[in-house]
């Protein structure tokens, strides 16, 4: 604990290390703590979701575990009632929609919504790609906290998702490729993609990285991958790229900010770029949008 207290500014670093310290030490210490806050703190307990009738009598495992520390309402009780939140944190929310709110929306604003597939037979992927431990770089605590967080925000959404760690920039772009010639993209409507590591300007570090081993991910590379002429599955599907990462050394205000690239030519097609055999030219990178945690040449501390 006063490893914890001295090592985390603020609350909500202070908590995230704390749970993130108690999944690791296994699906015991995950049952005590529930208890306890149980106990001790019903109104706590309450808005987290938790009970002590979850862990009475029972010895949770290992996935129980990572799923009732952090965890909030579960996705059944919103389907039951469409209006309820989906936590995936403390502080971040995923409201679902009303039916009615929904048709109306798609009645209002058709031209500008993606079409969705039926829920019961799409096959929604998402790939997160974690870096926590590093040879020559600081650990990033709270990783794994952040990953259940994640994993949890996308399942809740529709999402089959792919988590993998502590990779080197090589077998990032190796996960990459075999992610975009997954063939549940055919009968997908979208996909996400997740990046936390440390950074710098020129893109995402492997665990190798240090001055003296240039291991880096290049953002690039992550579009290349998802574009239509590699991934023509997920052509005309949106494609959300997160990077939690630093993108330089300079400090800097940290905001979230999101950049879609804009073709110069926004006129339709003519007729000559259509083929009589119903081949016709598309744009390479499009239907993206990505976040990163901070603006270029700044870093997150």
């Amino acid at each position: 604990m006063e490893k914890v207290k001295c090592e985390n500014a603020t609350v909500m670093d202070k908590a995230r290390a704390l749970f993130d310290s108690v999944i690791r030490k296994g699906a015991r210490a995950c049952q005590v703590c529930t208890t306890y806050i149980c106990e001790e703190d019903g109104h706590l307990a309450e808005k987290l979701g938790l009970s002590a009738v979850q862990t009475s009598g029972h010895h949770l495992n290992m996935q129980d575990s990572k799923e009732v520390l952090p965890s909030f309402p579960a996705p059944w009780a919103v389907q039951n009632k469409p209006t309820m939140l989906i936590s995936s944190g403390p502080e971040g929310n995923v409201k679902l929609c009303s039916p009615e709110e929904v048709e109306r929306i798609q009645k209002e604003q058709s031209a500008e919504i993606y079409p969705t597939m039926n829920g019961s037979s799409r096959t929604r992927l998402a790939l997160i790609i974690c870096n926590e431990e590093f040879d020559s770089l600081p650990r990033r605590t709270g990783a794994d906290v952040d990953i259940i967080g994640m994993e949890m925000l996308l399942k809740n959404l529709g999402y089959s998702v792919d988590v993998r760690k502590n990779l080197i920039a090589s077998e990032m772009t190796t996960e990459l490729e075999a992610f975009a010639h997954r063939p549940e993209h055919k009968t997908s409507d979208s996909t996400f993609l997740v990046f936390m590591s440390h950074g710098i300007r020129e893109g995402i570090c492997g665990k190798k990285y240090s001055e003296q081993v240039p291991d880096i991910l290049q953002v690039n590379e992550i579009f290349r991958n998802l574009n239509t002429r590699n991934c023509p599955s997920l052509k005309d599907k949106p494609k959300v790229i997160i990077i939690q990462a630093c993108r330089g050394e300079n400090e800097g205000v940290v905001w979230l900010k999101d950049s879609g690239g804009v073709s110069e030519n926004t006129s339709f097609p003519t007729t000559e770029e259509f083929e009589d055999d119903a081949i016709r030219k598309a744009h390479i990178e499009k239907d993206f949008i990505s976040f990163c945690s901070s603006t270029p040449g700044k870093s997150l501390s």
